[in-house]
């Protein structure tokens, strides 16, 4: 009788933390205006663009994407490049992660086009630096866009006149499972009470 409901628990156990595990999932979705276009991808190496989320190529609208399902333990870097047809070059986005097994650079779940969380290149993936800021969402020539927080900052890499290419990087981090802290606890729980049930039987025996 026992054996069958140290069974049925352990059973139970690892039923709930595959569920607390399912449930947990990241999803990450965005929002983006760039000038003049753009391409998102999601790598887990820095130097490397990564995998092709989603594009756009006309600045006044602001391009959204979703249900990109992260891999629980695993770290990314959020890529961004974008291009520049003439003019002033921009670019503005809000970002979101769903669960809570990944964080953006900033700890949070919500990023924002800024010129600290981000860093940029002309040349490519890789000499990153510091970006240029250019106002935040609703200054000129740009005017607001929609669905973007009022607070994002249009940034590029050096000139926004000179440069036509930008690539953009920032990291998502993976934060540790609490449905593996919690199995190690109860294992250690589990050797604590063999060990005293061990020191009982001997010192009964005594």
């Amino acid at each position: 009788m026992k054996k069958r409901l140290f069974k049925s628990a352990l059973f139970a156990l690892a039923l709930g933390a595959v569920m607390f595990n399912q449930a947990q999932a990241t999803v990450l979705s965005y929002n983006i205006s760039m000038d003049n276009g753009f391409e998102v991808y999601l790598s887990t190496d820095n130097s490397t663009a990564g995998t092709l989320l989603g594009s756009g190529n006309w600045w006044p609208t602001t391009y959204n994407g979703s249900s990109f399902t992260l891999t629980p333990g695993q770290d990314y870097y959020l890529h961004v490049y974008g291009y520049d047809e003439g003019g002033m070059a921009g670019f503005l986005g809000q970002f979101t992660l769903s669960g809570t097994d990944h964080v953006f650079v900033n700890g949070t779940n919500n990023l924002l086009t800024n010129t600290s969380d981000w860093q940029a290149s002309s040349t490519g993936w890789n000499t990153y630096s510091t970006p240029t800021s250019w106002g935040i969402n609703g200054v000129g020539p740009w005017g607001t866009l929609p669905n973007i927080d009022g607070t994002a900052t249009w940034i590029w890499s050096g000139d926004a006149d000179a440069n036509n290419n930008s690539y953009f990087t920032t990291t998502i981090q993976a934060v540790p499972e609490p449905s593996s802290t919690m199995l190690l606890g109860l294992g250690g729980l589990g050797l604590m009470a063999m060990t005293y049930a061990k020191r009982r039987k001997s010192d009964s025996v005594a």
